[in-house]
């Protein structure tokens, strides 16, 4: 589980931005935490929201990006730039400075780790790790000035050879596996195997790829089977999926792609799914009843790559990172699928989910506490700010969240000032 991610100095946030999931000390809602450690509670959702550009996905693409860097900067040429680097462009102080993350888990061991890097265009300025494998914080090793690595008393692992290998764009974590570095490679596997981000970019085919493609890699008929019934369940008239391979011509390519930016989109978007329907007719043949994906409602595809990757997140206990966590799902999908991480039954694991919406349906006290609410708002020059529902004091639970909060009362909603627009409409009348 994550615990605390913070980030500055990345797209519209300039300064430090974090979010919290340690639980507040209340009763209210005890399912909706977990206690991972003696003292530790975290709540198992989060959810932020904010106008559209106020910062929300600027967030969410922070995430993305740490976990892009982790898994990818080992395989970086030496002296190529740094992808993930988008400093915050409206201060001359910060558009050549390092972006800054920061972030607090709980690893596959147990144990909690802190992890964070400092970066600029071609360069890791600052890394460590650390970690609490007693109520101490304990050094696995600091880098600082791109090389000069001191490792702590708690590294286990080759040394020279990974100095020696390491590129100023390159992380030590991502080297870990290389060099199967016994402990760095637990944290390690927290980024690769536990933590499932989508970059807010990504449209409802890459999410419907996704899916398809971890559960043809992962041919667990437990998980099939509880994302057939799920479908079935919110009336979608669809009987069961199968994962079919997409062909090139079934890609809609623009004329100017070449070979090679096909070949990156084909694999990217390689699965998909074929769905078949229920049907009262008897003397339909049985391949008329199996229908591609793209012949769906966006509502029933979205089902499919959200309702997937949630599910499949629910099963190994890890932590899912969406932003526009509710495109295209009723309402009542959305309020069911976030639900299911505070039911124990369907979360036995204390798998978390972490997502940025606009549907205000699901500020509800009965739904959620108020430590697992989140507000991104931009100020007049551009810079983000994130903070929680917990801030403002005298917040009840039985109070309507989602009237307060679209009568402006917590911030971050739009400010709409149609005068230019109205006078513009007179004026073309007359």
């Amino acid at each position: 589980m994550i615990l605390r991610f913070a980030v500055s100095n990345f797209r519209s946030f300039r300064k430090k931005a974090e979010l919290i999931t340690l639980a507040a000390k209340s009763r209210e809602l005890a399912g909706n935490t977990a206690l991972v450690k003696p003292n530790l509670r975290v709540v198992k959702s989060a959810v932020i929201y904010g106008a559209n550009a106020a910062g929300k996905s600027n967030f969410m693409r922070a995430i993305w990006s740490l976990y892009r860097l982790v898994n990818d900067s080992a395989a970086f040429p030496v002296g190529e730039m740094i992808p993930q680097y988008e400093p915050f462009a409206f201060d001359a102080a910060t558009n050549k400075a390092p972006t800054e993350f920061e972030i607090d888990f709980i690893a596959p061991d147990g144990f909690q780790y802190q992890y964070v890097v400092h970066f600029t265009k071609k360069e890791v300025h600052y890394e460590s790790l650390h970690c609490y494998y007693t109520s101490q914080r304990s050094k696995l090793f600091v880098r600082e000035n791109s090389k000069a690595i001191d490792f702590g008393d708690y590294y286990r692992g080759e040394q020279k050879a990974v100095v020696r290998s390491l590129s100023e764009n390159q992380l030590l974590l991502s080297k870990s596996a290389l060099f199967n570095i016994e402990s760095l490679i637990v944290p390690w596997r927290f980024f690769r195997d536990q933590l499932a981000v989508l970059p807010p970019s990504a449209d409802e085919r890459w999410m419907r790829a996704e899916t398809a493609k971890f559960l043809y890699s992962h041919p667990n008929d437990q998980l099939r089977q509880s994302l057939r019934t799920l479908i079935q369940i919110f009336d979608t008239g669809v009987e069961d999926f199968r994962i079919v391979e997409s062909k090139e011509d079934q890609i809609p390519f623009p004329d100017w792609a070449d070979s090679r930016l096909r070949k990156e989109v084909l694999e990217r978007l390689k699965y998909d799914f074929k769905v078949k329907h229920r049907t009262n007719e008897s003397s339909v043949e049985e391949s008329q009843t199996w229908l591609d994906s793209e012949d769906q409602s966006s509502g029933t595809k979205n089902l499919f790559a959200i309702g997937g990757l949630v599910l499949a997140t629910l099963f190994s206990g890890g932590v899912l990172v969406l932003d526009e966590f509710e495109k295209n799902l009723h309402p009542k999908v959305s309020r069911y699928l976030v639900g299911m991480f505070h039911d124990e039954r369907f979360n036995p694991k204390n798998a978390q989910l972490i997502f940025a919406t606009h549907d205000a349906t699901l500020l509800d006290g009965d739904l959620l506490r108020r430590d697992q609410i989140w507000f991104a708002e931009k100020d007049e020059f551009g810079d983000s700010t994130l903070y929680s529902m917990s801030d403002f004091q005298g917040i009840r639970k039985d109070i309507p969240f989602d009237k307060w909060y679209l009568a402006d009362k917590f911030g971050a909603t739009p400010i709409i000032n149609d005068l230019d627009l109205i006078l513009e409409f007179e004026n073309h009348e007359n």
